[in-house]
């Protein structure tokens, strides 16, 4: 899985307390390319918004309990839905009402009744812009990979998912034996030639649901969804066994090295069912892995 595809399909909350306008909405939205949630009151909107992580809301302003300004206001205070773009759409578009919903963090403003169009191409227009963003910061420069906010981003969607289809979940963490002498032998242009070869190696050593992403340093790691622990010893084993039998030409001075990486491997839901403790267990394996000789892989003897 590429980092880019968490943003494939744009997430859009609307909000509105008129069921009519709801019903309009989901004329509006049948045919679009983005996943949709329906909100008929603020109250049900923040509920909404903390688990569906919208990338856009559609927010009017007048509604009975918590307005408009209210969910716009507690959407962009949680730090886990901060990135929302908010759109407030109300038949109230007077000066004071616009300041104010400006003040809040939104960031349009379209009055009712809608122009179809101009909702559409708007919406296209801010996916747009967020879908090129949060590609450029999940992305690792060096090796292509997703980086770390990649990982926690999947690794908290992909614990989701397991949870709700009662699924395992493997977590993997991968790391380059003794990768200090590379650089000190070799120098820091070799070592990012490995760090480069490895990461392409470990891509095409995935399937499409899977996740790899470079953690940091030498440091990878890898999810694989709906796998039983058996399975994926034996896929791991041979991966680390693939890594040692490669040789890595550097072209640039014919230079031919081979490696070895330590693994250290963590369950959904058998070893913990938090992302930080599966983390944790997987990282506490891996350095079990460093303890016992290095170029292993290592897991908990008590997860079924």
């Amino acid at each position: 899985m590429k980092p880019e595809d968490f943003q494939e399909k744009g997430r859009l909350l609307v909000v509105d307390d008129e069921v009519n306008i709801i019903k309009s909405y989901k004329r509006l939205f049948l045919d679009s390319p983005y996943n949709l949630e329906y909100a008929g009151s603020g109250e049900e909107a923040i509920k909404i918004a903390s688990a569906f992580k919208p990338h856009i809301v559609l927010l009017d302003i007048m509604m009975p309990g918590i307005d408009g300004y209210e969910v716009c206001e507690t959407i962009l205070g949680n730090p886990e839905t901060s990135d929302a773009e908010i759109i407030f759409i109300s038949a109230k578009i007077d000066a004071p009402d616009k300041m104010k919903a400006y003040h809040l963090g939104a960031d349009d403003f379209i009055a009712k009744p809608i122009n179809p169009e101009e909702v559409l191409s708007k919406i296209a227009a801010k996916m747009r812009r967020q879908k090129s963003y949060l590609s450029k910061t999940m992305i690792d420069p060096l090796t292509g990979l997703g980086n770390r906010r990649y990982f926690d981003r999947g690794l908290e969607q992909y614990i989701k998912m397991a949870s709700l289809y009662k699924n395992p979940l493997v977590l993997s963490v991968i790391d380059i034996d003794l990768f200090k002498n590379v650089n000190d032998t070799y120098g820091h242009d070799v070592g990012d030639f490995i760090l480069k070869s490895l990461s392409a190696l470990l891509k095409e050593s995935t399937r499409d649901k899977d996740i790899v992403a470079r953690f940091g340093g030498e440091e990878f790691i890898m999810l694989l969804p709906g796998m039983k622990k058996k399975d994926a010893i034996i896929v791991l084993d041979r991966l680390r066994k693939k890594i040692e039998e490669t040789f890595f030409e550097n072209p640039a001075d014919k230079l031919k090295l081979n490696i070895t990486v330590s693994i250290g491997i963590a369950i959904f839901p058998m070893d913990a069912t938090e992302k930080d403790s599966l983390f944790k267990v997987a990282d506490n394996n891996l350095y079990r892995a460093k303890n016992n000789g290095r170029n292993r892989v290592e897991f908990s003897s008590d997860s079924r």
